[in-house]
């Protein structure tokens, strides 16, 4: 599973203020070698007066502008993407299209001249190019009727 960054960064923004309340306060006390101690967690046995003493907010340094800004450049970005594969998407439709065009025209061209002029066909044994007409060129016709029908739709 991958996570998109602006998905991570609005994860991160959420977590963010129950970070801040974890170590708003800390605890002030000496011991009976006359030692201070600071700790988050109250002592257990102290002789002297454990002192709660209140931290002022951390400011971790995230400027919650900035990452508007970058959130909103990055839905930004997957729009474009999104809009520029469309309009690639359209364009191969367009060029796929125009080719179907060009092949029907083409299929059609060469059916009209087979039926005026006659098939032209290989002979193997003479090695030349040969008019077939009648029987004999119907499978061929039959062939370019079948392109048409597949470029002409």
């Amino acid at each position: 599973m991958t996570f998109k960054p602006f998905v991570l960064i609005s994860m991160m923004l959420i977590a963010l203020p129950a970070t801040n309340t974890l170590a708003e306060q800390v605890y002030k006390w000496r011991d009976e070698n006359g030692k201070l101690h600071f700790s988050t967690v109250p002592p257990k046995e102290v002789s002297g007066e454990a002192k709660a003493v209140d931290l002022p907010k951390q400011h971790h340094g995230i400027d919650s502008d900035r990452v508007n800004r970058k959130l909103k450049h990055e839905l930004n970005r997957t729009e474009r993407l999104k809009e520029r594969q469309q309009r690639s998407s359209h364009y191969r439709t367009r060029q796929h299209d125009t080719y179907d065009e060009n092949a029907c025209r083409a299929a059609r061209e060469q059916y009209r001249n087979a039926r005026a002029n006659g098939v032209k066909a290989y002979q193997a044994s003479t090695g030349k190019i040969i008019r077939v007409d009648g029987p004999e060129a119907q499978p061929a016709l039959e062939r370019m009727q079948q392109r048409i029908d597949l470029y002409c739709q």
